[in-house]
């Protein structure tokens, strides 16, 4: 499958930047109930809580920020860990989210936990995944002008 660019051209520098596009399509299988499928024809549900009508049979779309959020941080670790040689076994990350109570309810603060099954110091480990989280990770770099993103780690031997 060949990937779909877009190009722009930035008039005030006269360079051509190229994007890589994104495409997902959305399909409603009922109510609040909606497929979404990638380029690849991996799917997930959508869904709502029962009181609006939904049948909380899949994730909330807050819910997949919060995903994209962990999921690009922990790309980024698990290539930095890897870089570095260090042993691990697993790395997990639980990520909690406080939103407005009036609409847009967006996210106001953000705490990612960092879990490391390995061979690293707490230290070291601390410094990788700030390194991270302040220049690669693509989805905090999205929201951080309006949320505040924390984090705290923990190595575990095992």
């Amino acid at each position: 499958m060949t990937s779909s660019r877009n190009t722009c051209s930035d008039t005030r520098s006269r360079e051509t930047k190229v994007y890589v596009a994104m495409k997902i399509e959305l399909k409603n299988i009922l109510n609040y109930q909606f497929e979404v499928s990638n380029l690849l024809g991996k799917t997930l549900r959508l869904d709502a809580q029962k009181e609006i009508g939904g049948f909380e049979e899949g994730f909330r779309p807050m819910e997949l920020v919060l995903a994209g959020v962990a999921g690009c941080s922990a790309f980024g670790v698990v290539s930095a860990l890897q870089e570095m040689d260090t042993e691990f076994s697993n790395l997990a990350i639980n990520i909690e989210g406080k939103r407005q109570s009036e609409p847009p309810a967006i996210f106001t603060e953000i705490h990612l936990h960092f879990v490391l099954y390995g061979k690293l110091s707490k230290d070291t480990f601390y410094t990788t995944v700030e390194d991270i989280l302040n220049n690669s990770c693509s989805a905090i770099a999205q929201i951080e002008n309006s949320t505040d993103v924390n984090f705290s780690c923990e190595v575990k031997t095992g």
